[in-house]
């Protein structure tokens, strides 16, 4: 678990801001995702994000495509439009 409060504030610590960077590299290097934590992102909306991408991930891999990374920025709009319609 990374505390990324660091990345997010007017840090004049340079060392804190190190640290936490270096444990973001070392994390991906070694195993490949890291947990963040001191990120201001809701409970709610940490919920509400889960439930989407497990819907979303549910979809016939045709509806899916849709949206494939692939398409680029375009695609980030559909897959919000798409979720706006499931609320």
């Amino acid at each position: 678990m990374i505390n990324i409060a660091p990345l997010l504030q007017d840090v004049t610590n340079a060392n804190e801001l190190q640290s936490t960077v270096e444990a973001m590299a070392v994390a991906c290097r070694q195993v490949g995702f890291f947990y963040i934590s001191h990120h201001g992102v809701s409970l709610d909306l940490q919920n509400r994000l889960e439930e989407a991408s497990r819907t979303f991930f549910a979809l016939p891999m045709a509806e899916k495509m849709d949206v494939a990374m692939s398409q680029g920025g375009s695609a980030w709009r559909k897959l919000a439009i798409w979720y706006l319609k499931l609320a």
